[in-house]
């Protein structure tokens, strides 16, 4: 060490610009980089699109936040506190045709909120559901906005998030435990509602309240159930826990056809895109995008994470991993 001498100038060496130019543009990327992992796990995942047309993403975590994010720049918009602790989230298009944001809580109360300004809607209470409860939305005919939720005595409850009516007939899935629903409207606009269960599924009109239709296979355990429409029809696809999943024409009411996934793929949760495709998020990182007429398989994306929940955006799908979401933008030959 140099000590310093009565009289004597120590001159301090300067750190080249360029030096401090690369530390600085380094400790920003780490901050960066520092945040989207400070994004956390997501455990259900939603999109909307606002009535000027821009792609919103909707998350779900381990804390009683929900946050709403800029599906292009990935840019967090808004947090909302829920009271309670959530469990699961969809999004619907209210009567008026604004965005809408529902949330269920381990307190069996329905949180209805607007994503876009975050204000309060009003909130419903599901005293059957539980914290495995599953939703979905639809609109009808009319332009009614609907939620349908799984409940803990294997039914379904349908409400009216704008009244807060429920069905006045609940929907019962007989001794099918209700493990995930999936929502349609036939060429007609009416809509139909599919739940899915131990080996099986069962068809139902939400509006009449009435079962119209049971579709048996496979025998596993079923996964999820997804509805996948297009101008001349729709087709049901049912992912088991063995691997598998099975094509269903619900308006015939008989399967069209079944595949295997590949050797190794866990099966996951499902979502439909345009042109009758299937986007597959799975627990060992893996997101497929499928054809399920033919089982040709159109795109593939690996992450370091298991795929926790997976959504549609306009030009590809958003996965909930362990560490954030993510985008997984699709060739434009695949987004066609």
């Amino acid at each position: 060490m140099r000590r310093h001498e009565p009289g004597r100038l120590i001159r301090m060496r300067r750190i080249p610009r360029k030096i401090v130019a690369a530390t600085t543009l380094g400790a920003v990327a780490l901050a960066r980089l520092w945040h989207t992992r400070r994004r956390g796990a997501v455990r259900s995942i939603a999109t909307f699109t606002t009535t000027d047309g821009k792609s919103r993403v909707v998350t779900l975590g381990r804390k009683r936040f929900v946050c709403v994010w800029d599906a292009d720049s990935g840019r967090r918009l808004r947090r909302l506190s829920i009271s309670g602790n959530p469990v699961g989230l969809t999004t619907f298009v209210s009567s008026a045709g604004s965005p809408r944001l529902a949330v269920l809580t381990a307190g069996r109360e329905i949180h209805v909120q607007d994503p876009v300004t975050g204000n309060r809607i009003g909130e419903l209470l599901v005293a059957e559901a539980d914290a495995g409860s599953r939703l979905v939305a639809w609109n009808t005919a009319s332009g009614r906005p609907r939620i349908a939720v799984t409940c803990g005595d294997a039914g379904i409850r349908v409400i009216d998030p704008e009244s807060g009516e429920q069905n006045g007939l609940a929907l019962i899935g007989d001794e099918v435990a209700v493990v995930d629903l999936a929502a349609w409207l036939t060429p007609d606009g009416q809509p139909r509602l599919a739940s899915s269960g131990d080996g099986v599924t069962l068809l139902w009109d939400p509006e009449a309240g009435r079962r119209v239709g049971r579709l048996t296979g496979p025998d596993d355990r079923l996964n999820s159930v997804t509805a996948h429409t297009a101008p001349e029809r729709t087709l049901l696809v049912v992912i088991d826990e063995d691997g598998g999943y099975t094509l269903w024409d619900p308006q015939a009411e008989r399967k069209v056809a079944s595949y295997r996934l590949p050797s190794g793929l866990e099966p996951g949760l499902g979502t439909s895109l345009p042109g009758l495709r299937i986007a597959t998020g799975h627990g060992d990182g893996t997101v497929r995008v499928t054809d399920p007429a033919t089982g040709d398989q159109l795109h593939e994306t690996h992450f370091r994470q298991p795929v926790r929940a997976i959504a549609p955006v306009p030009d590809g799908v958003v996965v909930g991993l362990d560490n954030g979401w993510r985008m997984v933008r699709l060739p434009e030959v695949d987004a066609a």
